[in-house]
């Protein structure tokens, strides 16, 4: 199946401008403020851009991990399991979309 190009009339997802890093249950713009270009290869054309991660981004991410984990661990394995099932759900809903994604990003 063939897809419009991302921004185009009839395209299957809009996408934001830019994406930041998702930490600690927030969207955080990247510590140094740069971002990518993510490039269409069926076009060659920049769709939107991706936050450009260092070190001071992932240590961010394990700052929130660290401070996650004592609730986490406190959480019961049949409470986890559910968060685990909904995740599931949710990604299973989401699979075509996944789809469309890659085919966009592999340029079919």
């Amino acid at each position: 199946m063939i897809y419009a190009a991302p921004g185009a009339a009839g395209a299957k997802i809009a996408y934001k401008p830019r994406y930041d890093n998702f930490i600690g249950g927030q969207w955080v713009a990247p510590v140094k403020g740069q971002y990518f270009d993510v490039i269409t290869p069926t076009t060659g054309k920049v769709y939107t851009q991706a936050a450009r991660s260092t070190a001071e981004d992932v240590e961010m991410a394990l700052d929130a991990a660290h401070a996650a984990f004592p609730t986490w661990s406190k959480t019961s394995p049949a409470e986890r399991a559910n968060l685990l099932q909904k995740n599931e759900q949710v990604r299973a809903r989401v699979e075509a979309m996944i789809g469309r994604l890659k085919a966009m990003e592999h340029g079919s």
